[in-house]
């Protein structure tokens, strides 16, 4: 009851107390809490919140600024420069100044000098200025230099008092108008637009937009590439003002050659944007003078890197691709025969993929790879001819791809024609004149989801009786026996185990990069002549073997390929290829133990130089035993890195005469011999740099990388 007796009273003191607190913060009085929290501060109060209008004014040079209420949906604030410009204020440059005024501090308070505002350099200031938090305004100025701290100067604020502040304060004061306009003067970004009209010369571009990552050019209907726009966003981009000029200044420093932009904008209630590029920037060589016509008018100097994207001629903006969705923004994909007797269907499903279709299963392992290889391939397949395709009618379609894009859950729709090098896109109806290699692509098949082992059924371990391969006009046979390799074709030579053992690990691991086809359509380069790999080894069911047949080269860094006894046709990567055509020939002859070195010998031309081994006599110099020590340390690991060839050497290959002759000296319990190394001219083979090398006792040409034989080279 006796809370009920004084309820009237509680609430008319609170509403006393709410209405005291409004008159105080809406008159613009200063609280005492206010002034206590910021008693070394030389703005008393500061409601960061209220700050809606800002005025620096140097000499006949104004700047203000005043923060406005976006009328779009949103609702939100933005900051307005009303002179000596009226367009929108650079967030940032704003709110950097806004801080620099909250947190500007009083080195020390000032007493008025005998000279009273003349010595300060108050009577005459270089800024004057307002800042408005609402009801609550602060007027003050900017003087001339204290004597300390260094860059430090007087500033006062009407009605408080005189202080000495710090050099970054005062420099943040004196910034020039431009410091605070916006940078982008490119009035829309690329998603506000409905469509771009670029014209230099007489010559440009049209581009309208379909949905929200796709344009298609005018004229032509044809789409636009996505790189080739990314260009052009990327030059409107890259023109942000690095200077700002008058008008009159830029439209002469335009020149009569400008490229002319037009953009329009999606939202039919904003006005188009126009601008111009071109001419030197007076003052900045290395920019262009950039006018925006439209909404608003301004002039500045922009990096010239934006003018060459802009540039583009409609040609090049012609999408080659099949699709526009890139891999990593496919949700789905489905091929099918037209009409619709078999379908593979996917979808992505976290990291990897769910087949749909022809089974209801989750892709596992390198399954996934390959699912992921498909998709990118897809989205990297590109035609090499674009045309206009006209009556959608007169193509005959025999399989269809469907990809959906995600995000906009676009589906892209590529059509497949008879054979495997035309396609239509239905996007804009072009018709695709594609590689073979793409055309394949579209063709519904699961070999495209098979994983990429080769060879699975390999008994873990077992070790090939015997090797075959016939490559480039080769015959090579080797046997094992007794854990030793044996050269049986070519005669004559000693098999390199190493080597040998090499290649056979990596066939037995072979990875497939891709599977491109159930089997041979008589157009990978399956031929009588094809490069072939046997393997045979002893299973429990007898002699078994193994293989691989190459074809002709697939695409850079890859070939086309097949299992022996699997006609489905996979991408096999150089280095297996490459693994084909190895020759077996013993690379071990060229080494020498340091510790069994007796001399070497080293001439070129009339030039000699022998050099004692740990085996040989005599005293030698520093100098020479240390050239002695690195060339030890070379013939200890001289290796070859391949054999280039067999038999005598080539006329092209530098041995007539040698560039080097290099004679080995050997002592050891077995007795003494000669190891006589000639090396040649340094030529590229294949995608190595090699120096050719002879061995006396063999007749073939060995490649050996330039550092491993450097010493040698240097020692003479």
């Amino acid at each position: 009851m006796r809370l009920k007796r004084h309820a009237t009273e509680v609430v008319l003191v609170a509403l006393a107390v709410v209405a005291g607190v409004w008159w105080v913060l809406d008159t613009g009085r200063v609280t005492d809490v206010e002034r206590k929290e910021r008693e070394h501060d030389v703005f008393p109060a500061y409601r960061r919140g209220d700050v809606d209008a800002l005025e620096l004014v140097q000499g006949a040079t104004k700047l203000r600024l005043e923060k406005r209420l976006d009328t779009g949906d949103a609702g939100e604030t933005y900051w307005q420069i009303v002179s000596p410009v009226k367009e929108r204020a650079d967030p940032a440059a704003v709110d950097r100044l806004i801080g620099d005024l909250e947190f500007a501090g009083a080195i020390r308070k000032v007493s008025a000098p005998a000279g009273g505002d003349v010595s300060l350099g108050l009577d005459a200031p270089r800024v004057r200025g307002t800042l408005a938090m609402k009801s609550l305004v602060y007027r003050f100025a900017l003087g001339g230099p204290a004597p300390l701290p260094e860059g430090a100067a007087y500033f006062r604020v009407e009605g408080e008092g005189t202080y000495v502040v710090s050099k970054d304060f005062a420099t943040a004061l004196l910034a020039m108008p431009d410091t605070f306009r916006e940078r982008t003067i490119v009035p829309y970004l690329s998603l506000d637009l409905a469509s771009l009209e670029v014209t230099s010369a007489g010559v440009g571009f049209t581009v309208t937009r379909v949905d929200d990552v796709a344009f298609k050019l005018g004229g032509s209907g044809l789409r636009a590439s996505r790189d080739g726009m990314d260009r052009v966003w990327g030059a409107l981009a890259e023109a942000r003002a690095e200077a700002f000029l008058p008008d009159d200044e830029a439209d002469r420093a335009l020149g009569t050659d400008a490229v002319r932009v037009r953009m329009t904008p999606k939202d039919a209630r904003k006005p188009a944007g126009e601008l111009r590029l071109g001419g030197v920037c007076p003052g900045h060589p290395d920019d262009v003078v950039l006018v925006r016509i439209s909404p608003t008018r301004a002039s500045a100097c922009v990096p010239k890197g934006a003018l060459p994207g802009l540039r583009t001629p409609a040609d090049a903006l012609v999408d080659r691709r099949l699709f526009l969705a890139r891999a990593d923004e496919v949700e789905e994909i489905t091929l099918e025969t037209v009409p619709p007797r078999f379908t593979v269907e996917l979808a992505r499903k976290g990291h990897g993929w769910h087949e749909r279709r022809p089974v209801d299963r989750e892709l596992e392992g390198t399954e996934i790879d390959a699912a992921n290889d498909l998709v990118t391939r897809l989205s990297r397949g590109e035609a090499s001819a674009v045309r206009p395709g006209g009556d959608a009618g007169a193509f005959a379609a025999r399989a269809r791809v469907h990809l959906k894009r995600g995000g906009s859950d676009a589906t892209e729709v590529v059509e497949l024609g008879p054979g495997t090098v035309l396609a239509r896109r239905a996007f804009d109806g072009a018709w695709l004149d594609v590689p073979s290699a793409v055309g394949r692509l579209l063709w519904p098949s699961e070999i495209a989801l098979r994983g990429r082992t080769v060879f699975h059924d390999l008994p873990a371990g077992a070790m090939p009786t015997a090797v075959v391969t016939e490559c480039d006009g080769l015959r090579q046979s080797l046997t094992r026996e007794a854990d030793a390799w044996i050269l049986r074709e070519p005669r004559g030579f000693a098999a390199d185990s190493r080597v040998t053992a090499d290649l056979v690990a990596l066939v037995r691991n072979a990875q497939a990069e891709a599977w491109v086809a159930e089997d041979d359509d008589g157009t990978f380069g399956f031929g009588d002549n094809a490069c072939r790999m046997t393997f045979e080894y002893k299973g429990d069911a007898g002699t078994r073997s193994f293989g691989l047949v190459f074809g002709k080269p697939a695409e850079p860094g890859a070939f086309y390929a097949h299992a022996t006894g699997d006609r489905a046709v996979f991408l096999a990567p150089h280095a297996l290829r490459e693994g084909a055509s190895t020759l077996f020939i013993d690379r071990g002859g060229f080494r020498s133990d340091p510790d069994s070195v007796a001399s070497v010998t080293l001439s070129r031309g009339a030039a000699h130089a022998v050099f004692a081994g740990r085996r040989g006599r005599g005293a030698v110099d520093a100098a020479a035993q240390d050239t002695a020590s690195k060339i030890l340390a070379a013939l200890d690991v001289l290796r070859p890195d391949t054999v280039v060839h067999l038999g005598p050497p080539r006329p092209n290959e530098g041995f007539a005469p040698p560039v080097l002759d290099v004679r080995v000296k050997t002592a050891t319990d077995a007795g003494e011999r000669e190891i006589h190394v000639l090396l040649g001219d340094t030529a590229l083979v294949g995608r190595d740099r090699i120096v050719y090398a002879r061995l006396a006792s063999v007749d073939a040409t060995f490649g050996f990388s330039p550092e491993k034989i450097s010493a040698l080279v240097q020692a003479l």
